[in-house]
């Protein structure tokens, strides 16, 4: 299915997953002690709780499973084994099913990620970003489908118009990449799905030997979405 999935699956470091629960401590004793510092702490209070950067959790989610944090704005947010991963954090509530979107995808970003990419790991953490309610790593392959399909009805390929691949990527990598490189030559200049999204529910197509999973202990496992409550 995919190079990532031919190895063995890399394993979280929970010390890593914990590490913004010691900010907030450590916020409060900055303020104490040090109130000429109050300034700097509110400011890292705000980047922690902000909805417009993630920037801190994507250096966490990549960091946990031994990845180099990457911080330019394109491209991959780490780096493992010599391929990219994908982070995609959010926060609020543990229950929701989707987690994130692939921003202006097209043909040519999605036999990129295909080629260079090998995990995705999803973290959610509490609205002020001071806790990982769950992280969840897997291989990034298992998400293609969907954007395939996405990518597909943009540029309204069909057998009824000459497409001849279908609307199921091939499971065999040289067809899946022979597939790939056929998208890419039906690229309309112009056009690309303007976000795609990243749901749970591809977790019921994936073999549970290739999801790894952790929960915060301080979180009802009731309180998870339905999809994730198995892996508790």
């Amino acid at each position: 299915m995919s190079n990532s999935a031919a190895n063995a699956m890399p394993a979280f470091n929970v010390a890593i997953l914990r590490k913004p629960e010691t900010i907030k401590t450590q916020l409060e004793v900055l303020r104490t002690n040090f109130p000429q510092f109050t300034d700097i702490a509110d400011i890292v209070a705000m980047c922690l709780g902000s909805s417009a950067t993630n920037d801190y959790l994507e250096k966490i989610g990549a960091e946990a499973i031994g990845a180099r944090h990457l911080d330019a704005k394109l491209g991959g947010d780490g780096e493992l084994h010599g391929r990219n991963i994908e982070v995609k954090p959010t926060k609020g509530s543990p229950g929701v099913i989707n987690m994130g979107v692939i921003n202006d995808d097209t043909p040519m970003k999605l036999l990129d990620t295909h080629t260079t990419y090998s995990y995705i790991v999803f973290i959610n953490a509490t609205k002020d970003g001071s806790r990982i309610n769950y992280a969840l790593c897997a291989p990034y392959a298992y998400w293609e489908n969907s954007r395939y399909q996405e990518i597909l009805k943009k540029l309204d390929l069909k057998e009824e118009t000459g497409w001849t691949w279908g609307n199921t990527l091939p499971t065999v990598e040289a067809e899946r990449v022979r597939c790939l490189n056929a998208l890419v030559e039906k690229h309309k200049k112009g056009v690309y799905v303007r976000s795609s999204s990243l749901s749970l529910n591809v977790l019921a197509t994936i073999p549970k030997r290739y999801i790894v999973f952790w929960k915060h202990p301080d979180v009802e496992k009731a309180k998870l979405h339905k999809i994730l409550r198995d892996f508790c």
